[in-house]
């Protein structure tokens, strides 16, 4: 008797697509949807009740449909109003609804296959049967995948478009500072590389923005982090950030073992951390999938690259570097996950006469210029010198609804590791176009 196969599901896309459904009901009507779907029960019979309202005109929001689902007696299925309305506002824009859709179809057909092909094998007693017909059937599947994924016509997402004009495109999410909000925000699905010379700070920003995101939008990161090795030290570290204090004992007051023990549970439910023996980029974003599965995150940040172990394969290191920004791209967009990488600059050269380094483009970046050409929003850190103002320059932004080019000055506070707004002095620059 063969083992039954592990059919495969995604539970956070099937929230996304059922959150897109109830800000956006007139979906139901323009997608090709159907119950099976869905694999989880929930959310199988959430949709099914969405469908009988849409039909009958109802208006659906997420009081209306927690009404509905108590007539119903589902509420063992379906959560109470709580549960409905914190589902209602998970997806990031309705835009993103056929993609959704169109990742369910697949992994709808897939359960199918995997049905199928254990039916042939308990069924057949011939092995060479067995396996011409198990080839038929992967044949079918590869064809019919294929035309899932690749094909979009216009009139199939046309509803949407129409929806985007009428919405407008929205904006990320703020990164918890007024003076770099005007040039750059957050937004899932996005990839955003970060460079600067050493000591320009740039694990101190991102950790400063992932609590930033955690703090406001209940945004969950989960870090590949080498640079703040041991995880001890880095927990410490975003301590000093969530509490403005100090970790260790000196001078000013430090933080007792009270607070300490109240943002336990805060950064345990916000951050995760992964120490892989091989961190190879496959690896990372291996795990990063499967823990998808079970604690759903917005955010993975790499800090640095270098630290990842690299396999060009018998290619060059800009083949490579071209090859992993793609994969890591492409899990970002289809899990609708931010994703931040923390690179080094290439060694910089001292203009003649000055003490200090020049500020580094994205094109500086050590290994291929894929980093500034593969990245959505590109940030670059600059310290000034014998200072803790430190400038925030964002030399790429691909879509302007995120942002713009320009820079800003924020205050590192060497206290407590944490990045200050000091107030409205940014700029505009051209030049990085």
């Amino acid at each position: 008797m063969s083992k039954t196969p592990t059919l495969p599901s995604n539970i956070n896309t099937e929230k996304n697509l059922i959150s897109c459904l109830i800000q956006k009901p007139s979906l139901i009507r323009s997608l090709d949807l159907t119950p099976d779907l869905f694999s989880r029960e929930q959310i199988r019979r959430i949709f099914l009740v969405l469908v009988e309202m849409e039909e009958e005109g109802r208006p659906i929001d997420p009081v209306t449909l927690s009404e509905e689902i108590r007539v119903r007696k589902w509420e063992s299925f379906c959560g109470g109003s709580e549960e409905i309305l914190e589902l209602s506002e998970i997806a990031f824009t309705t835009s993103h609804a056929p993609h959704y859709a169109e990742i369910l179809s697949r992994i709808s057909l897939s359960r199918k296959i995997l049905l199928r092909l254990k039916e042939v094998q308990d069924a057949s007693d011939d092995p060479e049967d067995a396996a011409l017909k198990l080839s038929s059937i992967l044949e079918m599947a590869q064809k019919t995948t294929q035309k899932v994924s690749e094909i979009v016509s216009v009139a199939s997402i046309w509803p949407e478009v129409e929806g985007l004009h009428q919405d407008g495109k929205k904006r990320g999410l703020s990164t918890g500072w007024g003076v770099l909000d005007d040039f750059y925000t957050l937004r899932r699905g996005d990839l955003t590389v970060a460079t600067g010379i050493p000591g320009a700070g740039k694990s101190s920003f991102v950790d400063n923005l992932a609590i930033n995101a955690a703090r406001d939008h209940d945004w969950k990161t989960l870090y590949f982090s080498a640079e703040n090795f041991p995880v001890t030290n880095h927990v410490a570290n975003l301590l000093e950030i969530l509490l403005e204090l100090p970790f260790n004992p000196g001078p000013h007051r430090r933080m007792t073992r009270e607070e300490i023990g109240q943002a336990k549970d805060f950064l345990d439910a916000h951050f995760s951390f992964l120490d892989p023996p091989t961190p190879t980029v496959d690896r990372i974003l291996s795990l990063a999938q499967n823990l998808l599965k079970t604690k759903p995150f917005d955010q993975l940040v790499i800090d640095p690259w270098n630290q990842l172990d690299h396999d060009y394969g018998g290619g060059s290191e800009t083949q490579y570097i071209a090859r992993s920004l793609a994969k890591i791209r492409r899990f970002a967009r289809t899990h609708q996950v931010h994703v931040v990488i923390v690179a080094h600059p290439m060694k910089l050269q001292k203009e003649k006469g000055q003490t200090h380094y020049p500020v580094p483009t994205l094109y500086d970046i050590a290994g291929s210029a894929h980093f500034r050409n593969m990245a959505d929003n590109g940030i670059v850190l600059y310290r000034q010198p014998q200072s803790d103002e430190v400038d925030i320059h964002i030399q790429k932004i691909r879509f302007r609804e995120v942002g713009k080019l320009g820079s800003c000055r924020l205050r590192y506070d060497r206290l407590t590791g944490r990045f200050l707004d000091n107030g409205p002095a940014c700029y505009d620059d051209g030049w990085y176009q």
